[in-house]
């Protein structure tokens, strides 16, 4: 809704040094319903993140639901 970009930031260690990596800004695009613009935006984001996952996978760690009632949106989810 505000029409600003999103940018990613993710560190990794290499063992003595972080490493700061910054995606390129993400326009968020918009889509003839909100579900449609929820999920492809998501997607978009979360192929950027990917990139940077992969760099050290066993550096990424989410430890509780960052978006908890986003589950019940899901394909396939219990209410």
């Amino acid at each position: 809704k505000a029409g600003v970009p999103i940018v990613l930031v993710s560190t990794i260690f290499d063992g003595s040094h972080f490493q700061i990596q910054v995606s390129d800004e993400l326009e968020m695009s918009t889509y003839p319903t909100r579900s449609e613009e929820m999920i492809r935006n998501a997607e978009r984001v979360l192929q950027a993140a990917e990139v940077m996952i992969c760099q050290a996978p066993r550096q990424w760690v989410v430890p509780h639901s960052v978006w908890p009632d986003a589950a019940l949106e899901l394909p396939g989810s219990v209410s």
